[in-house]
């Protein structure tokens, strides 16, 4: 067996702080306030002027967005799920079942897009990396790697990845060696404290 977590750098980390940490699991009804009372989308101007709303929507409330993901307690509260499920699969059944983490960044990240390089957005995919990297949770990112792509791999509008993206993705990610990715996984999960994330990126993107 083998836990592949799938993490989407759009809206995961946010979406984290919707549910409270304490058993049982319920909705937390001010996660957002910080959004929805953020001055960027409360000022005088949101109500008054249709261009400044257009601009808002289009740019400011993912900037908004990205900044609160940023947010120390939000990268914390994310860092605690991930060890909560880290634990969960090395507790397993009473046995330890493989666990590792795959980014699934935005299609502005991949396609380096004004917006990108004027947010700095990828600052949310370092946090996270580096979250694995203290829980010792093998990550894989493939930015780098979907940016050589040349078909076009997230949907319009709708910005989730289309049929060409989760192919691509799953090339990446390389499933298709189970066996071995199985077994280098239970290595790096016995081993993770001596190793870097670089070293563990690397060996779960090519198993032997």
């Amino acid at each position: 067996d083998l836990v592949l977590l799938g993490f989407c750098v759009s809206n995961d980390v946010l979406n984290n702080l919707r549910c409270s940490e304490e058993l049982p699991v319920r909705s937390e009804p001010n996660a957002f306030a910080q959004f929805i009372d953020h001055p960027l989308l409360t000022n005088p101007l949101a109500r008054w002027s249709r261009a400044y709303r257009y601009g808002v929507w289009t740019y400011g409330r993912h900037w908004v967005r990205y900044e609160l993901m940023h947010e120390p307690e939000a990268l914390a509260r994310t860092g605690r799920w991930l060890e909560r499920l880290h634990a969960i699969s090395r507790g397993a059944d009473g046995r330890t079942i493989p666990m590792g983490l795959v980014l699934v960044p935005t299609v502005h990240q991949v396609s380096k897009t004004l917006s990108e390089r004027i947010g700095r957005t990828v600052r949310v995919n370092d946090a996270v990396l580096s979250l694995c990297t203290e829980l010792g949770l093998p990550a894989l990112d493939p930015l780098a790697a979907l940016r050589l792509e040349t078909e076009p791999l997230y949907i319009p509008v709708d910005r989730h990845m289309n049929r060409a993206g989760n192919d691509a993705l799953a090339r990446i990610c390389p499933l298709e060696q189970e066996a071995s990715l199985l077994r280098r996984a239970r290595l790096l999960l016995a081993d993770s404290d001596s190793r870097t994330l670089a070293q563990v990126t690397l060996q779960l993107a090519d198993p032997v």
